[in-house]
Order: C-alpha cells, then structure tokens, then sequence
C-alpha cells in the first residue's frame, strides 16, 4: 500500500501555477517549483509527473478556475456595457493588483511557437470557451435591443477576446492607467 501523500494537492497546484504564470514554462525550474509548492521533487513527478504534465495541469486549473469567473459575470442581468466595461477594467485591476504578469493564457499564447501541441490546444480551448461566453451575452443583449440588428455578436465576440488578450499584453508594460483606460473606453465604443 501506498504512502499517503503529505501534502494538498490542489494547494500544489496552485502554487505550480503562481511559478508558471510568473515565470512561464521554459523558464520555470523543477527546483522553482519544488521552493513554492514545499513538495519533494520526487512526490511532485509521482503526483503531477514531469514539468510539462504539471504546466498542463496548471494551465488547465486557470483555464476553468479563470472561466468559471468570467462566464459568471457575463451572465449578470445588467447591461452588456457594463458586463463587458467591467470584464476590461478587471483586467486592468489585476495587472495592478498581481504585479502586471498579465493573464497565463495570454503569456502561453506569446510562446506558443515554442510549446507543444497540447499546450497550444488549452490555449484555444480558452479562446472558444471566452468566445462563447462572449457571444451568448451579446446575444442576449441584442435580443434585449442593446445590440443593433446589424451587429453580428459572433464576430463582437472575437473582437473582444482579441480586446481582452490584447490588453492583457499591452497592460503588462503601459502602467500609465489613464491610457489603459482610454482603451477601455474605445472598445467599449465598438457597441454602439
């Protein structure tokens, strides 16, 4: 029978994830991981198996964990201007709260020339899952007449997930929060 684990293993989890999203996959070391999770190197390869397992594992974690939250507030009873302003401005909210190391997904995305096939996929599952967050919200706000006929809400919602990535990016180094903002509000004007 097995040793039982002495350690939480979503609590690993999470702190696997905090180093990659700092650090990203490469640059991530088994030994950077091994100081932030408090777990020995050999019980963290027999519970998540090598580096690459364990980034996939966290990337999914942040997949789900980070859609959950979005996916909830895009389906709030309140205006698609205000869904979609405070979807942006909480972007901006956690650069500034999380020392501008961005959105995982997004710094994943950046490297994607340099990953695995399977890395890139959870990336573009989190595309498609923001994609259709995005267009089921613009859908119903345009059934609600806050949307033009006109307006095709699929193509709003890739408009908005290259927003989202985009600031994201960008928001990474521009600290100066007035213009962050200032984009903010020229999307936003993509609404009508």
């Amino acid at each position: 029978m097995g040793r039982p684990k002495a350690f939480e293993v979503d609590e690993a989890l999470d702190r696997a994830m905090a180093v990659f999203w700092a650090k990203g996959f490469e640059a991530a070391t088994i030994q950077d991981l091994v100081e932030a999770t408090g777990v020995q190197r050999q019980s963290l390869y027999a519970t998540f198996g090598d580096k690459r397992q364990l980034f996939l594992k966290a990337l999914d974690r942040y997949r789900l964990q980070r859609g959950q939250i979005r996916a909830a507030l895009l389906e709030e009873d309140a205006p698609v201007r205000v869904l979609l302003g405070r979807l942006l401005r909480g972007v901006l909210e956690t650069l500034e709260s999380q020392g501008r190391r961005g959105c995982m997904m997004v710094n994943t995305a950046s490297d994607a020339l340099q990953l695995e096939a399977e890395m890139v996929a959870l990336v573009e599952t989190n595309i498609q899952d923001l994609k259709a967050s995005l267009a089921i919200c613009l859908r119903r706000a345009q059934a609600r007449g806050e949307l033009g006929g006109h307006q095709d809400p699929e193509a709003l919602a890739c408009f908005f997930v290259n927003a989202l990535y985009g600031l994201n990016t960008l928001g990474k180094v521009v600290k100066d929060r007035d213009t962050l903002d200032a984009i903010v509000k020229v999307t936003l004007a993509v609404l009508g």
